[in-house]
């Protein structure tokens, strides 16, 4: 692109210039041997120098005028390359960042999903152990009942025919006050979980 400006702008306006000129002087040269006396001779001579002149440096000021021009033009390409790759690396920076924070979101989801399983399963053996499962109070039963219906109810959930197999199976263990069967059922929701999502 850059060759095909400047090649173009010293075809158009230099060689042509040149051409003129030598058209010119010869013309003036013709005038001179047709016409009668030295001073008119010599004044065709001296216009035609001077308009050779002219001629030349119009084409120079007109070479000059074009390299400004091609030079303005390829700095505003680079300059737009330039900003094209800046905003390139804006937006890879941006989706970088929104990666990693995803990817920390994530991580943090999965480890308070796992410390809550493990305590759940340690408070279930712990109580299993020391004084059977029906030792549980209404309260810490109703808690973990919550925390499975968040995990299992049919509204949340995007596979709604199992979850609502799972809810209805937590309502009746819940209502029958089954506190084995509500914390195995939250325990296997825990591990389970991604499979109602």
């Amino acid at each position: 692109m850059k060759e095909f400006i400047k090649d173009s702008a010293f075809k158009i306006y230099n060689t042509p210039s040149y051409m003129v000129s030598l058209y010119m002087f010869i013309g003036v040269v013709f005038l001179i041997k047709v016409t009668d006396g030295f001073f008119c001779k010599f004044l065709y001579l001296l216009a035609a120098i001077f308009l050779m002149l002219f001629f030349i440096s119009f084409a120079g000021f007109v070479y000059r005028e074009f390299n400004r021009l091609y030079e303005r033009i390829s700095m505003y390409f680079v300059v737009r390359y330039q900003r094209n790759l800046y905003k390139k690396y804006q937006i890879s920076l941006q989706d970088a960042q929104i990666q990693k924070e995803q990817k920390e979101f994530w991580q943090d989801r999965y480890m308070r999903e796992e410390y809550e399983k493990k305590y759940w399963q340690k408070l279930f053996f712990s109580k299993k152990n020391k004084e059977g499962f029906d030792s549980l109070t209404k309260k810490e039963l109703k808690t973990i009942y919550k925390k499975a219906v968040n995990l299992c109810h049919p509204d949340k959930a995007k596979k709604k025919d199992e979850a609502n197999e799972v809810f209805i199976e937590l309502q009746s263990a819940y209502e029958s006050r089954d506190s084995s069967r509500v914390i195995s059922i939250y325990i296997n929701l825990l591990v389970d979980r991604y499979k109602l999502d």
